[in-house]
């Protein structure tokens, strides 16, 4: 038979789709890192060879940082008091996949010019990204301070077995 019924959301599943979504983007990008890394050769050093990377590197990791938290704010504030939490909760997905997305396409692209010249100036902003995508880590604590939940709707996605309507 197919069973086509959809399980309620609650808040440990929505906190389990949110995490499987940020470990998959993380793992990801760490695989590709070390992947690239391990295939080096040349040594690492700082090089200024003139490479155009150099300023289209920090230039996109600005952007991402600045860009991704503007988009963040902007759907978070956009989203009516009167909305439901589950409404609230699916903006919030959105919001955040974006934001993950901003940050670690500039982390790929950083891993890519280090690639191309060996500088390890490019796995500083790499890694300064991911320290940033660490501090990003979903949590409960970090939604309800996000969204300002007050009251029953905070109650509710406090309570994990209690579904969210």
């Amino acid at each position: 038979m197919n069973d086509t019924t959809e399980k309620p959301m609650t808040s440990k599943s929505f906190m389990r789709i949110l995490s499987l979504i940020y470990i998959a983007m993380m793992l990801g990008l760490l695989f590709f890192i070390v992947l690239s890394y391990s295939q080096g050769g040349n040594p690492i050093g700082f090089s200024d060879n003139g490479d155009l990377w150099l300023y289209v590197v920090p230039l996109i990791a600005m952007i991402s940082y600045f860009g991704g938290d503007f988009i963040f704010n902007r759907t978070l504030s956009n989203i009516a008091e009167k909305s439901s939490l589950k409404q609230k909760l699916t903006h919030y997905l959105r919001a955040s996949i974006i934001r993950y997305a901003f940050l670690e396409g500039a982390a790929f692209i950083g891993v890519i010019a280090y690639r191309e010249n060996h500088n390890i100036f490019y796995l500083v902003i790499v890694a300064s990204l991911i320290l940033y995508l660490i501090k990003l880590r979903p949590t409960k604590e970090g939604i309800i301070r996000d969204f300002g939940l007050e009251g029953k709707d905070q109650a509710s996605f406090r309570n994990e077995q209690e579904e969210i309507i």
